[in-house]
C-alpha cells in the first residue's frame, strides 16, 4: 500500500471518526429545550471550529456528514438537508482557513490567539445565522433581520467559547505533548477565566429565568429572554476576561514561563561560556523591572547566573590546577618508585640468600621506603624506614634520608654509627620537625651474622627454619631528625641456612578494618605463619592478601612497606 493510499484512508477515517461524534452530541438535543420552530439549542456548534482546525478538510466534512445524518433522522426535507450540507461545511471550514492564513500554528497559548479565536468564532457564526435566516426567509419562515437569527449566531458563539476553547486546548496539548492536562500558565488561567465565565453565564440565565417566568406570554418568549442575557453576559465577561488574561499574561504567566525556559536552557548550557551565559542572564533581566514577585525573581535568577559563572570560572580554573598537580603528582609517584630497588629476586647472581621487598603508599607518595645494597663484597645493608606523616613532605623527607643513609653505609660505617651521623644531618634545617623510624641491618652473606640497629621502627619478625614466626624485640633508639644529640646501639643477630627475617613498617599491624579494628601484632604473625611454606616470590604478595582480607573494603590508611630475606647459608 503506498503512501498515498494511507493517507486516504486515514483522512477517510478521520472523517467517518468526526462525523459519529458530531452525530451522538447533536441528536439528543434535536427535540429538547426548542425555543423556536426553526430554532435549537446546539451544543455541538462547538464542535465545527475544533474538528475543522485539529484535522482540517477531513473534520469540517465529517460535521458536515454528521449533521446531515441528523437532519435525516430528524425528519427535515430533503430541501433543509441538502442546504444545511453547504451550511455545515462553511460554518466548519471558514475556521480553520481563517487560522491557516493568519496563524502558522494551530495553539492558543497567549491572549492574542484566544482573541483571534474569539473574532473568527463569532464572525463565522452570524455569518451561518445570516446564510440560515436568508433561506428561511426564502422558504418564507422568517425574516433575516429577526431575534431567531441573533439567536442562532448566539447559540454558535457560546458553545463554540465555552465548549470549543476547552476542547481544542485538549486536543493541542495531546498533540505537543501527548499528556492531556499538561497545560501551559496561560492555559491554565484561560481554562479558569472560562469556568468562571460558564457559571457566571448559569447563574445569569437561573437568576433571569426565576425573574422573567411570570412575565413572559409564553416558554419561547422566556427562553429567548433567558437565552439572550445568557449570551450577553457570557460574551462580555469573556471580552473582559480577554484584557484581564492579556494583562496577567505580560506581567506574571508569560515572564513565568519565560523564566522557566530560561532556566532549562541553562541546565543545558556551559556557563563557562561568557556568551551562552550572558545570554541568559541578559534574558532574565528583561523582566526584572516586572512589579511584584516576577520581577524579585527574574533579579534572582539572573543574580544566580550571575553567581553560577564567577563559581564555574573559579571552579575550572581550581580543576585545572588540580588536574596539573595530579599530573605532577603521577610524575612523583614514578621518581619515587624509581627511587626504590624493583628487581627482584635481588641479586640474583647470589647464592647466599633470596631478598623481596614492596611498598604501597597510601596516597599518590608516600613516607615509607626500603633499601638494600653491598658495602662491600660480603656484607649487604638492608634498610627499612618510616618517615612521619604523608603525602608530598613525608616524600621529600623520605628521599632526603634514603640518600643520607646510604651515602654514609657506603663509607663503611656500623649500623650505629650510620644512624647518629645520619640524625645529625637530618636535624640540621628541620624546621617543620619532621623525623623518620629506621631499621638497619648489615649482614655478613657468608657467615649469616648481621649487626642491626632500631631507631624507634617496628620489631623485625624472625622465623627460624621449621619454626613459626617471632617478633625479635630489639632494644628502640630514639628516632632519626628528633634529637641532635641522640645516641644510637646495636646488636647482633645470627642467622642460620632456612631462617627467614621479614621486616615491615607499621602500615602493616596498625592496618584497620570498618569496623575500627587494628591488625595488630598477633593477627601479623597468624599471617606470616599460614604463609611462612610459600616460595620468597610468592611471600610478600601473600602476606599483603592476608592483611586485605583483614581490611576488607575500608581505605589504606597509611604506607604498607615490607621487606623479606630468606637466608640459604
Amino acid at each position: 500500500m503506498n503512501e498515498k493510499l494511507k493517507a486516504f484512508f486515514r483522512q477517510a477515517g478521520i472523517c467517518l471518526v468526526t462525523a459519529v461524534v458530531f452525530f451522538i452530541v447533536t441528536m439528543p438535543f434535536r427535540n429538547i429545550f426548542t425555543a423556536l420552530e426553526y430554532t435549537e439549542v446546539r451544543p455541538a456548534a462547538a464542535l465545527n471550529p475544533v474538528f475543522s482546525l485539529v484535522f482540517g478538510v477531513s473534520g469540517a466534512l465529517g460535521c458536515t456528514i454528521g449533521n446531515f445524518v441528523a437532519d435525516l433522522v430528524t425528519g427535515y426535507g430533503l430541501k433543509v438537508s441538502f442546504f444545511s450540507i453547504f451550511i455545515q461545511f462553511s460554518f466548519s471550514i471558514i475556521p480553520h482557513l481563517c487560522w491557516k492564513i493568519a496563524r502558522k500554528e494551530l495553539r492558543l497559548n497567549s491572549a492574542r490567539n484566544v482573541g483571534f479565536y474569539l473574532a473568527v468564532v463569532t464572525a463565522d457564526s452570524f455569518f451561518v445565522a445570516i446564510l440560515i435566516s436568508a433561506y428561511l426567509q426564502f422558504l418564507g419562515f422568517g425574516k433575516i433581520l429577526s431575534q431567531s437569527t441573533l439567536l442562532m449566531a448566539f447559540n454558535n458563539i457560546v458553545f463554540g467559547i465555552g465548549f470549543g476553547i476547552p476542547i481544542l486546548l485538549i486536543f493541542i496539548r495531546y498533540n505537543l505533548s501527548k499528556v492531556f492536562m499538561k497545560f501551559s500558565l496561560t492555559e491554565l488561567f484561560i481554562l479558569v477565566y472560562l469556568g468562571f465565565a460558564i457559571l457566571a453565564g448559569i447563574l445569569i440565565g437561573t437568576f433571569g429565568f426565576t425573574s422573567l417566568k411570570n412575565y413572559a406570554h409564553d416558554m419561547v418568549e422566556l427562553w429567548n429572554s433567558v437565552y439572550l442575557y445568557i449570551t450577553l453576559v457570557f460574551v462580555v465577561y469573556s471580552l473582559l476576561g480577554l484584557v484581564v488574561i492579556s494583562r496577567v499574561e505580560k506581567l506574571v504567566t508569560k515572564p513565568i514561563e519565560k523564566l522557566v525556559g530560561i532556566g532549562n536552557a541553562y541546565i543545558h548550557t556551559d556557563a563557562s561560556r561568557d556568551f551562552e551565559s550572558d545570554k541568559i542572564i541578559n534574558a532574565c533581566m528583561q523582566f526584572a523591572d516586572l512589579p511584584g514577585e516576577v520581577g524579585y525573581i527574574s533579579k534572582s535568577i539572573s543574580e544566580m547566573s550571575q553567581n553560577i559563572k564567577t563559581y564555574i570560572g573559579n571552579l575550572s580554573a581550581i580543576t585545572a590546577e588540580k588536574e596539573r598537580i595530579g599530573a605532577e603528582l603521577n610524575v612523583a609517584t614514578n621518581i619515587q618508585a624509581s627511587m626504590l630497588p624493583k628487581n627482584f629476586p635481588a641479586f640474583p647472581e647470589q647464592d647466599h640468600f633470596v631478598l623481596y621487598a614492596s611498598m604501597s603508599p597510601a596516597r599518590e607518595v608516600g613516607g615509607d621506603f626500603y633499601d638494600f645494597y653491598f658495602v662491600d663484597d660480603s656484607h649487604l645493608a638492608m634498610v627499612i624506614a618510616d618517615v612521619s606523616g604523608k603525602g608530598v613532605p613525608a616524600a621529600l623527607f623520605m628521599v632526603i634520608a634514603k640518600t643520607i643513609i646510604k651515602n654514609i653505609a657506603l663509607h663503611g660505617y656500623s649500623p650505629a654509627q650510620i644512624l647518629e651521623k645520619a640524625n645529625v644531618q637530618l636535624c640540621e634545617g628541620n624546621d617543620q620537625e619532621m623525623f623518620v623510624s629506621v631499621w638497619i641491618g648489615i649482614l655478613d652473606v657468608k657467615t649469616g651474622h648481621m649487626v642491626c640497629s632500631n631507631a624507634g621502627h617496628e620489631y623485625p619478625a624472625i622465623c627460624r627454619k621449621g619454626g613459626d614466626y617471632e617478633l625479635f624485640k630489639d632494644k628502640h633508639c630514639f628516632v632519626l631528625g628528633g634529637m641532635e644529640c641522640a645516641k644510637y646501639k646495636e646488636y647482633d643477630l645470627d642467622l642460620g641456612a632456612g631462617d627467614r627475617i621479614f621486616l615491615y613498617t607499621d602500615g602493616v599491624p596498625e592496618a584497620t578494618n570498618g569496623n575500627n579494628e587494628l591488625l595488630g601484632n598477633d593477627r601479623m604473625l597468624d599471617i606470616l605463619n599460614s604463609t611462612r611454606n610459600e616460595e620468597m616470590a610468592e611471600f610478600l604478595p601473600a602476606v599483603r592478601k592476608g592483611v586485605d582480607g583483614f581490611v576488607g573494603d575500608a581505605p589504606q590508611f597509611d604506607d604498607l612497606t615490607m621487606m623479606a630475606l630468606t637466608y640459604r647459608g
